[in-house]
């Protein structure tokens, strides 16, 4: 099987690549949006989450000019018991960690996680394809690429197996490959 790994790796280089590019790009985007949320206040977070806020009367504050701040925006009554609530403290401790961490170290991170996916993937690719009976010593691969996902037909004169990978990623989701099998 570590023949086979080294086979697809070699092959997949320039997939690997873009694979990286898309990680990156991701990595900026969540960074970007973190630094935004780390700023919101409780209006920002209730428009977010889709809940309602209410204004409330409360003891008088003042700010060094002396003017008055009271009512104040707060969350529903009962929303700190609520799923929600769970929600807000998630993505603003999310958004806190990535930014505390920096932009640098955290693109750094989120690369350095890419590459052990890949790998992890490329091996789970492996596997499937020893399961499918293919006499591993008699192995000629091809491959050929479509965007950034890539196709894969690996053959030993007898069975013929197609592999190929979809890309995956969205708005919650990090990029990651699917790989399938014929």
């Amino acid at each position: 099987m570590k023949n086979l790994v080294e086979k697809l790796v070699g092959l997949t280089q320039e997939v690997k690549a873009e694979f990286i590019e898309f990680t990156k790009r991701y990595a900026e985007n969540k960074f970007k949006t973190s630094e935004v949320r780390n700023t919101w206040g409780v209006q920002e977070w209730a428009d977010y989450l889709g809940v309602q806020t209410e204004r409330r009367e409360s003891k008088t504050f003042q700010d060094y000019k002396g003017e008055d701040l009271s009512p104040r925006v707060y969350f529903y009554k009962g929303f700190y018991n609520s799923k929600e609530s769970k929600r807000y403290f998630n993505a603003k401790e999310t958004a806190r960690r990535i930014t505390q961490k920096g932009r640098e170290n955290f693109l750094a991170s989120e690369v350095k996680k890419a590459e052990s996916r890949y790998l992890a993937a490329t091996e789970k690719l492996a596997i499937r394809i020893e399961k499918k009976g293919l006499d591993l010593d008699k192995l000629k691969v091809e491959s050929g690429r479509i965007g950034v996902n890539f196709e894969i037909t690996i053959s030993d004169h007898i069975y013929m197996v197609r592999a190929f990978t979809i890309i995956a990623s969205g708005a919650v989701q990090r990029p990651h490959y699917r790989y399938l099998i014929k």
